[in-house]
């Protein structure tokens, strides 16, 4: 339960409290540590090649990450 809350933090989809700061690149990291090994698994199955779908993977993930980061703040501006 406590991870759950802890994703959605992180994913802006609730709003963390004032004393708890949110670290810069927490949306990028977290694309990317998701994104390595669904690339992976997509790049034996679709490419026959690791390499190749490890690193579609972590372009996916950082632009998924930077996206989350940008959106759902309801007009804050910061």
């Amino acid at each position: 339960m406590r991870l759950l809350c802890i994703v959605r933090t992180v994913l802006g989809m609730t709003e963390p409290d004032e004393s708890s700061k949110k670290k810069p690149g927490l949306g990028i990291a977290l694309g990317m540590a998701l994104g390595i090994p669904i690339g992976a698994g997509a790049g034996m199955l679709l490419f026959d090649n690791i390499g190749l779908g490890v690193a579609l993977g972590i372009a996916l993930g950082v632009a998924f990450g930077a996206a989350f980061k940008s959106t759902g703040r309801s007009g804050k501006s910061e």
